[in-house]
């Protein structure tokens, strides 16, 4: 149960539904023991509907859940197909033999990578993406090298063959795309979520989103106006308490948005311009935060969650989210999930988003938007509505 829903687990499939209101009471009812009558009849009282309109209903989600196989007696619920492997790098014996003529050292997640490149030209066009990030010592948790083939120049980590980029527009966003997913993947995390992660105080606030609805320029307007940012793609979710950690690479800022974004990101217009693999031209500023600072290697607890989306033409305003509905959606945002998905782990799922406010947030410019979230994290408007 959560709030007035509900959640299912399918441990077989390894999917968790979200349940209504009513479905919730309906799925209770037969965990219950009730028979049809019975349900029908508590049901058309609790919710106002005449016993016709209620059969059907109940038909209706008896249909749904048996076709999936959860109410299939003495057999298990049909196993859905596996999603697809991410695609690995290919393995070699060797990998490139040619010295590198330049070499680089970037600590993230705590992990130091020696990258070598072919001429300083190449190691500084990726240190305007990846310099930040650059650390000294002896703790090379991988070594990778970019070198020259006729397609381009390809980036092998420890003798695998990851990517190619097609030019030196491409190779910046090539190795952090890279490095950023290898740390990831050696980190320890429960979920990693697609989403900016800012801070307020001693509270984390998550803005989960796809692609394209305006996420990363709105975390710049929010830095820029206070918030501590800590990214604006990658957020881990580890911990009993599922505490937030943001991996801080400089935020990628597409054509299209350079102008809106260049006065909460002053260094913008002087940035190269790379091209991704998705043929998109971009520009990475640098990040609006001290590199140094401790509180960027700390995990915080998640105070508010607000799915945000550029909407032509929409008032800004924040729009409260059942909590079922936003752990979908979340679900939705999450790219990766290193725990099982058992009674469990859902339980902490519930317990976490439980004391977590949940938003949807439809804006068309950055002034009104910042100027909702700088009301919601204002400390004593929190403080008075607590009381």
């Amino acid at each position: 149960m959560l709030d007035d829903a509900g959640l299912l687990l399918d441990p077989t499939g390894q999917e968790l539904l979200a349940l209504s209101t009513t479905a919730t009471f309906l799925w209770c009812a037969l965990m219950e023991g009730m028979s049809t009558g019975e349900i029908v009849a508590a049901y058309a009282e609790s919710f106002a509907r005449d016993e016709a309109t209620a059969a059907a209903e109940l038909g209706a989600a008896l249909l749904d859940w048996a076709g999936r196989g959860l109410l299939a007696a003495g057999a298990p619920p049909a196993r859905r197909s596996p999603p697809p492997a991410p695609r690995r790098a290919s393995a070699s014996s060797s990998g490139p033999t040619a010295p590198a003529a330049a070499r680089r050292r970037y600590r993230i997640l705590g992990m130091l990578f020696e990258v070598g490149f072919a001429s300083e030209a190449e190691a500084d066009t990726v240190d305007e993406v990846l310099g930040h990030f650059a650390a000294d010592g002896k703790d090379v948790a991988a070594r990778a090298v970019c070198a020259g083939e006729a397609a381009g120049t390809a980036l092998w980590i420890d003798g695998r063959r990851h990517d190619v980029a097609p030019d030196v527009a491409g190779l910046a966003p090539m190795v952090k795309h890279a490095l950023v997913a290898e740390a990831v993947n050696r980190y320890g995390f429960a979920l990693c979520v697609h989403g900016a992660m800012l801070r307020r105080g001693g509270s984390a606030l998550l803005l989960p989103a796809a692609p394209g609805s305006g996420k990363t320029c709105l975390s710049l307007a929010l830095a820029a106006a206070g918030f501590a940012w800590h990214t604006d793609e990658t957020v881990l979710l580890d911990g009993e308490r599922l505490l937030a950690r943001g991996v801080p690479a400089c935020p990628c800022v597409k054509q299209p948005a350079w102008e809106l974004v260049a006065p909460f990101a002053p260094d913008l217009p002087k940035r190269r311009v790379y091209r991704r693999a998705d043929g998109k031209l971009v520009r990475y500023p640098l990040p609006p935060a001290d590199p140094a600072d401790p509180a960027l290697v700390r995990a915080w607890p998640v105070r508010w969650l607000v799915f945000p989306r550029y909407v032509a033409e929409a008032p800004a305003g924040l729009v409260r989210l059942d909590r079922v509905e936003a752990l979908r959606r979340l679900l939705a945002e999450t790219p990766a999930m290193r725990v099982a998905l058992d009674t469990d782990f859902v339980r902490r799922l519930v317990d976490w988003i439980g004391g977590i406010d949940c938003y949807t947030l439809a804006f068309d410019a950055f002034a009104p938007a910042v100027a909702v979230l700088d009301r919601l994290a204002e400390p004593r408007l929190r403080s008075s509505l607590a009381a």
